[in-house]
């Protein structure tokens, strides 16, 4: 059984749309991708978070929802734009691009250091700045 309650809105548009979603494992990502697939979305969702990307996964396929999960480092731009392009090649055109992966890891500024500053911006912003070489299957 889908969760619903009174006050959750209905949005018949996103009905059967293709959706693909980075950081789809956890926390915003996780509620993302669950909303999507309440709303009737056919959603397939990244992450390098197997554990937790295979449980919101294996949840919504048991309320017989339309969701898969393939396993992706974001930071591996050819990569991402290869699981984007054979999403596309077996489900059609994506209707519904959310790029969600991130690392918000709070710290203090003395600790960062060069190594986390690249790993930061390869996460947080990359995926983010090339996604036009993301868009020819959107």
């Amino acid at each position: 059984m889908i969760p619903t309650s009174n006050d959750q809105a209905i949005y018949p548009s996103l009905k059967n749309k293709l959706a693909f979603v980075t950081g789809g494992a956890t926390g915003i990502g996780a509620v993302i991708v669950k909303q999507l697939c309440y709303q009737g979305a056919k959603v397939t969702f990244v992450d390098i978070d197997k554990v937790n990307a295979s449980k919101v996964a294996n949840h919504l396929t048991e309320l017989g929802l339309e969701v898969q999960y393939i396993e992706c480092d974001v930071t591996k731009i050819s990569e991402l734009q290869n699981i984007i392009a054979d999403s596309a090649k077996k489900h059609g055109q994506i209707d519904i691009l959310v790029n969600n992966a991130a690392n918000d890891e709070r710290h203090r500024i003395d600790t960062v250091n060069e190594d986390y500053w690249d790993h930061s911006i390869a996460i947080n912003l990359k995926p983010y700045f090339l996604r036009h070489k993301l868009s020819t299957h959107l």
